[in-house]
């Protein structure tokens, strides 16, 4: 599948999880969510700060999230994913389009809650993962 079609795909699933009521979309708020315990994929925007990255891995490494698996989405670079780790966070897209897909502004950072939802997100990027997100 063509990487815009690909992206579409993952997009469109965003948009299906925040109709769903299955996205935490802000900084603040998936802070939030992930310190009270609730489990997801973490989608941080490609154009996120290097400090709020390192913020959500080690968050999300404490809490028992898993660790990042890589670069993925529009840049062209496949995400990558790293062997016993769980799938906390993948980087894709712009905090633009993020948001919009959440039908918010900008966002940097989207919990994906939805367990089928998150698998269907990591199938289209290509990443394997074998343990619930």
């Amino acid at each position: 599948m063509a990487n815009n079609g690909r992206c579409a795909r993952v997009y469109a699933l965003i948009g299906f999880a925040a109709k769903k009521g299955s996205l935490v979309s802000g900084s603040a708020a998936c802070e939030q969510a992930i310190r009270s315990g609730r489990k997801g994929l973490a989608v941080l925007s490609g154009d996120s700060s290097a400090g709020t990255r390192g913020k959500f891995a080690q968050l999300l490494a404490a809490t028992g999230g898993g660790q990042g698996t890589g670069q993925g989405g529009e840049a062209g670079n496949g995400p990558r994913s790293q062997p016993g780790s769980g799938p906390g966070y993948v980087v894709f897209g712009s905090s633009g389009e993020l948001g919009r897909r959440a039908g918010k502004g900008g966002r940097s950072i989207l919990l994906i809650t939805d367990t089928g939802l998150s698998g269907g997100i990591l199938e289209l990027l290509g990443i394997a993962h074998k343990t619930e997100v």
